[in-house]
């Protein structure tokens, strides 16, 4: 055995003249503590060659990692996941240096240009995107990929290309959950209302509903699916120019339903059944109000906090130790049950 092998964690906290409890709760991420006490902590586990089994990827090795985080600004649901993946490099401060830039989803080329320069020559181990469906974004992707930059793609994914992990949810499976609810709570037409065209999540969602309806010989019975650019007045508008046959809306992101919901609300309309995705405060709000009828929820904040530990679980460990794709829970939220999403289920 080696004299690593041998470093405890009471050795660190005598070291530093401070409780076991306190270095236990800064190194495994438990409880509150403060950066400054985190920091210093770590400093010292490395400094004297501690190994944890579980944590050894982060503290064994003095090498620090700089990831780069790709992800769309300007969106309260996107802003949840930036709040679990900060959650997940406070942990892992002060090993891990992340640079967090805010794209748009539907420009692919600045996201294929900003990944071509990593490749060509910044000092990146790992890339986090939230990436357009777009052959030259995924020849990007494989470029920073050929360059031992390991890519993971975070809610939607970029299936042409060769990253090497996607989490989020099972995207076709969750259309198909909206499907069968859909299907139970409306038996008249229904709109569908998306936010882009090259999006994979928004086309994945809409093939699993769509499966469902034709599996139920219902297919005649969707209208759209109609895209809204993720613009909450643009979706009043595409509502206002369909004809009031219809009394299903199956919405595929957040801001969609939101726009939705509002419309629902500020028309008055009565016994028309909103599904839609996101648990967004405004959401809540509408789900609250009987304006939407259900939310599938992505839990966001678990979406950024997973794909910054398999991240750099994936740098420091290699790709069989990472799945190639993570799946996060399909959630369903009512009226009579989204308090207990609010009290207990947030990261």
């Amino acid at each position: 055995m080696n004299m690593s092998d041998r470093v405890s964690l009471q050795d660190i906290a005598d070291s530093l003249g401070i409780s076991r409890g306190t270095v236990d709760r800064a190194i495994h991420g438990r409880g509150r503590i403060s950066r400054e006490t985190r920091e210093k902590v770590l400093a010292e586990a490395r400094r004297l060659g501690y190994i944890d089994k579980k944590l050894s990827s982060f503290l064994s090795l003095q090498q620090e990692l700089k990831i780069v985080v790709l992800i769309p600004g300007c969106d309260p649901f996107f802003e949840k996941i930036e709040e679990g993946i900060k959650k997940a490099v406070n942990e892992m401060m002060p090993v891990l240096h992340p640079e967090i830039i805010h794209t748009a989803l539907d420009e692919p080329e600045q996201q294929a240009d900003f990944l071509f320069s990593v490749a060509r020559g910044k000092n990146v181990s790992g890339l986090l995107i939230v990436p357009s469906e777009d052959p030259g974004l995924c020849d990007a992707i494989n470029s920073c990929e050929s360059s031992g930059i390991r890519v993971a793609t975070l809610n939607t994914d970029a299936p042409g290309s060769r990253r090497t992990v996607f989490i989020g949810q099972d995207l076709y499976a969750s259309g198909r959950a909206a499907g069968e609810l859909m299907l139970k709570m409306n038996c008249g037409p229904v709109v569908i209302l998306s936010g882009y065209e090259n999006i994979w999540a928004h086309s994945e969602r809409i093939r699993g509903f769509k499966d469902i309806y034709k599996e139920n010989g219902r297919l005649m019975d969707l209208i759209g699916p109609f895209y809204t650019h993720d613009l909450v007045e643009n979706t009043a508008m595409i509502l206002k120019k369909i004809p009031d046959s219809y009394s299903g809306l199956f919405t595929v992101s957040g801001l969609t339903t939101e726009g939705a919901g509002r419309f629902v609300h500020e028309k008055d309309i009565e016994g028309l059944t909103l599904v839609g995705f996101d648990c967004t405060d405004e959401n809540i709000s509408l789900l609250k109000s009987g304006n939407i009828s259900c939310l599938i929820s992505q839990s966001p904040q678990l979406q950024g906090y997973q794909a910054v530990r398999r991240l750099v679980e994936l740098l420091r460990q290699g790709e069989s130790s990472v799945a190639a794709e993570i799946s996060i829970p399909i959630d369903l939220y009512f009226r009579e049950n989204i308090n207990f999403y609010r009290n207990h289920l947030e990261l």
